[in-house]
């Protein structure tokens, strides 16, 4: 019984610490998108640490899948955002984050790798939600803005929305999925 319970323990530490973020696009429209990560806990602070991604490029692009709707385009986040700017050859089509801003400073943002996001805001936020817009092979948007994930204030997440293209929000494995299809 004591192995049974210690082995829970390390599964369940583990769904809660592990936080990575995984985009899935099995569409055929190319997804553009900011990330956040904040605190719920801390509604009254305006859930503070904020920290949300700022590009230099502008919103992160995500291509469309290789194959639509059986083999997705995927971008996959460590739970340390300061590894955000770094290449991942498992998830070669993961765009590149290389500046976060802190509660909505966007005057001075994080910028990577010189400017790394201080431990601690990363420690104490969690990922939050995916906005998103949608645009054709050409560039042209055609839909969103839609949101995943949870807000500042909100008592439960936004899993799920319908549009041009359809996403999903759940958590599994320790990690946060945003699912998108059509």
């Amino acid at each position: 019984m004591k192995k049974l319970i210690l082995l829970a323990t390390f599964f369940s530490s583990f769904c809660l610490s592990a936080q990575d973020l995984y985009i899935q696009n099995y569409t055929d429209t190319v997804i553009q998108f900011v990330i956040w990560r904040l605190n719920p806990s801390n509604v009254a602070g305006n859930c503070s640490p904020n920290l949300q991604s700022a590009s230099s490029g502008g919103m992160s692009t995500l291509t469309y899948a290789p194959v639509t709707n059986t083999v997705p385009a995927e971008a996959y986040y460590y739970a340390d955002i300061n590894t955000s700017n770094s290449f991942n050859p498992s998830y070669p089509s993961t765009p590149l984050i290389d500046s976060w801003t802190y509660d909505n400073n966007y005057s001075t943002p994080y910028t990577l790798p010189s400017n790394p996001v201080p431990a601690a805001y990363i420690t104490g936020s969690q990922w939050g939600g995916i906005k998103l817009g949608v645009q054709d092979h050409f560039g042209n948007n055609i839909g969103g803005y839609y949101s995943l994930g949870l807000n500042c204030g909100s008592t439960a997440p936004n899993t799920s929305f319908s549009g041009v293209i359809q996403g999903s929000y759940f958590q599994f494995g320790g990690a946060d999925w945003y699912v998108l299809f059509n």
